[in-house]
């Protein structure tokens, strides 16, 4: 478990997608660590968050293994490290809920 990073409220680490558990327009995410994921045939993506509070979307490649897809955006139009931008990508995310063993989030 990582701690809490202030600026984007979400504790660091890799989140991976447990789309077993997803709701309606909600994607859950746990920590692979402590999660027994059942086995799936195409792959699972994740989120990793550092301690600057940049936010990494990975994507099972070729090889299975994790391929960077980019930076994650706030809801609010402000980056993961603080900055505010007026042109946000329109791939962005709102927080739904946030602990240490799981994180919901609807995307935007």
């Amino acid at each position: 478990m990582g701690p809490p990073d202030h600026a984007s409220g979400l504790p660091v680490g890799e989140w991976t997608h447990s789309h077993e558990e997803d709701e309606p327009g909600v994607l859950v995410y746990r920590r692979a660590e402590s999660f027994p994921f059942p086995p799936t045939r195409g792959g699972r993506d994740s989120l990793r968050v550092d301690g600057s509070g940049q936010i990494t979307a990975l994507t099972p490649g070729p090889d299975d293994r994790p391929r960077p897809m980019g930076i994650r955006v706030l809801s609010d139009g402000s980056h993961a490290d603080g900055s505010h931008d007026d042109t946000a990508p329109a791939d962005t995310m709102e927080i739904v809920e946030s602990t240490d063993t799981v994180l919901k989030i609807r995307r935007r």
